[in-house]
């Protein structure tokens, strides 16, 4: 007996993703969750601290854009591939829904023999297999 089961099942998925705005260096509209902007500062302004406590400090970038020239092309190539935004917001700003194909095989076998009247024998065979449909 050979019996094949195809399931489809859907799902949804949130992700969080750069929005044009942060694809361009402009993170002027990106707040904390109590509502305070989100600093970006300027790693190349980073400069012993006046105190003599060992720490550093930086300067922001004016409006908190990133200037383009700072922009590293091969990063900016890469998010180039990343889906833009369908959802409002910074966070969980894309929904994903997909359908997924779950294919099962399970073949079965058995053959039953009788030598006499009180002596018998069967064998069972089971193959359960998981297939990936290619295409």
């Amino acid at each position: 007996m050979l019996e094949r089961d195809v399931n489809d099942s859907g799902g949804f998925s949130l992700f969080t993703v750069p929005t044009a705005a942060e694809r361009a260096g402009n993170f002027s509209q990106d707040f904390n969750p109590a509502g305070a902007l989100k600093t970006i500062y300027n790693p190349f302004s980073t400069a012993a601290a006046a105190n003599s406590t060992g720490g550093y400090v930086r300067t922001p970038f004016p409006g908190n854009v990133i200037p383009s020239n700072l922009i590293d092309p091969v990063g900016a190539a890469a998010a180039s591939y990343w889906p833009q935004p369908n959802l409002p917001g910074l966070v969980n700003n894309l929904g994903v829904t997909a359908v997924t194909t779950n294919p099962l095989e399970q073949i079965t076998t058995k053959v039953d023999h009788n030598f006499s009247g009180n002596k018998r024998a069967f064998i069972r065979y089971g193959l359960f297999v998981q297939c990936e449909w290619v295409g």
